[in-house]
């Protein structure tokens, strides 16, 4: 269970996040639990400090297992472009809730009585720019149950980031898109932020973004008009990242691929950089495109879960597959590779 996990962290390792802001060293943290403790007002000076990313063991917090709840305050030095930033919070043991100034941003597993843990999840969490102060502080808070053994965020990177490879594109997709599974699951009615109930933040494993320890079948769809960066008279791809495990594209209700069509007889999809060429004519140009991502994930994480996302010219898709295919032979793959032959 966990190597599997550990392998699609591998397969992550090629995606190229420039850090905008560490958010690692001295956090406040606090053992219980109090939904006040989320807030920006909250006078959290009698808190201790811990060293993230640690287990609160290792932080002096030995044998303690239940609700605990971490904050940490900071400004942003750099400027920011885009709609979303990422906010990377490495592992966590077992169960998470993340609040950037107040507001719910994103959870994984499930908190008691119904506990489902997340313990080898990778936390990725969007964050849309509009809610980060750009000029003054800004606060995150973090509430952690764990079930026994090391509980808190155990490891990194923990810090803000976004996406390089967005550049590559003539139109970025990434951002919330209609969500529906097989089975009925639903975000269990968080409230997260500048979010509608059945919409999931992509690329995001859906385990990271309330659908806890699903697998089956899911539908991604998402409208959009044209941008007028996009040449529809060349050749063009539509982007999708990696995707665990199986996946068939449609657009317009015309089907333009699935993995098997790009990767022939192998059974690590969810390795695969997805790349599908875009049938001339197939894009309206001057009305809305609906774009539809079926998969199929058959155990452990799932979703459309990195990017990028979106359309790209032809010359600027080969460009990202050579990138990442030189990228692919890190040590994590060589590790596995010999682990697993």
């Amino acid at each position: 269970m966990l190597a599997c996990s550990l392998l699609l962290l591998s397969a992550g390792m090629a995606e190229d996040l420039k850090r905008i802001k560490s958010l690692e060293g001295t956090w406040k943290f606090t053992v219980g639990d109090d939904p006040a403790w989320s807030g920006v007002a909250y006078n959290d000076s009698g808190w201790d400090y811990v060293k993230v990313p640690n287990s609160w063991e290792s932080n002096g917090f030995i044998g303690y297992n239940g609700y605990a709840w971490y904050r940490k305050t900071f400004n942003l030095n750099s400027e920011i472009s885009g709609d979303y930033v990422f906010l990377l919070m490495g592992t966590i043991d077992d169960v998470d809730e993340v609040y950037v100034n107040g507001q719910l941003i994103g959870y994984s597993g499930v908190f008691p009585v119904l506990m489902r843990t997340a313990y080898n999840v990778p936390r990725k969490y969007p964050i849309p720019v509009e809610l980060l102060n750009k000029n003054g502080d800004n606060l995150i808070a973090v509430r952690v149950y764990d079930e026994y053994l090391d509980g808190g965020i155990i490891n990194g990177p923990v810090g803000l980031y976004y996406d390089q490879e967005t550049s590559y594109l003539s139109q970025d997709l990434s951002g919330y898109w209609e969500f529906e599974t097989a089975k009925g699951n639903r975000n269990e009615g968080k409230s997260i932020y500048y979010k509608k109930q059945d919409e999931i933040f992509v690329p995001g494993f859906w385990e990271s973004l309330g659908y806890s320890e699903y697998d089956g079948h899911a539908i991604y769809t998402k409208r959009f008009t044209l941008s007028k960066r996009v040449d529809s008279d060349s050749k063009l791809y539509l982007i999708l990242g990696y995707i665990d495990d199986k996946d068939e594209v449609f657009l317009n209700d015309k089907k333009i691929g699935d993995v098997e069509d790009i990767n022939r007889g192998s059974r690590n999809y969810y390795r695969v950089f997805r790349g599908y060429e875009i049938p001339s004519g197939t894009l309206n140009e001057n009305g809305t495109n609906t774009l539809v991502v079926k998969v199929y994930d058959s155990g452990e994480l799932g979703g459309i879960y990195e990017g990028p996302v979106g359309i790209a010219t032809g010359e600027n898709y080969k460009k990202l597959k050579r990138k990442r295919e030189e990228s692919s032979d890190t040590y994590w793959h060589d590790f596995f590779k010999t682990l697993f032959d």
